[in-house]
């Protein structure tokens, strides 16, 4: 299918998961099964623990190369789904208050519309004072 995308890696990653599941499974039984402090089943036990190891780094650094670091955020679809979603709505409650901004939202799903646009038109707020708010800097605060 044109376009389609394969998702082979993300399943790679996946079957390692579960093989180093299966690993250490086989090795707490081992363990369990090992007679005073010799333990007839050490090289099962390190065969799983080195195989483990092996998957493991072999799968992350091809899940690095091959998708992690071909991954690219498209900055104006980021913008565009920050702007039509109603949580911003959160953003403007300490200027505007919960009653007001309650009702934007409820007019903004109705009428599929921007909480942007009804402040704005509403003029509740100025243009400066919006950007303002909406900077990537003021749209998180560390709480400590």
């Amino acid at each position: 299918m044109p376009g389609k995308v394969n998702p082979v890696i993300l399943e790679m990653v996946i079957q390692v998961a579960l093989r180093v599941v299966s690993n250490e499974s086989l090795v707490s039984n081992a363990v369990a099964m090992g007679n005073l402090e010799i333990n007839q089943f050490a090289p099962i036990i390190s065969f799983s623990f080195f195989e483990s190891f092996e998957l493991l780094i072999n799968a992350t650094k091809l899940f690095t190369d091959k998708v992690v670091l071909g991954i690219e955020a498209n900055s104006n679809k980021n913008s565009e789904n920050i702007v039509k979603s109603r949580s911003i709505a959160a953003l403007f409650l300490p200027y505007l208050g919960y009653e007001k901004i309650e009702k934007i939202v409820e007019e903004a799903t109705e009428k599929n519309r921007g909480i942007i646009d009804i402040i704005l038109e509403r003029k509740l707020l100025d243009k400066e004072k919006v950007e303002e708010i909406m900077k990537a800097s003021s749209m998180y605060k560390l709480g400590f």
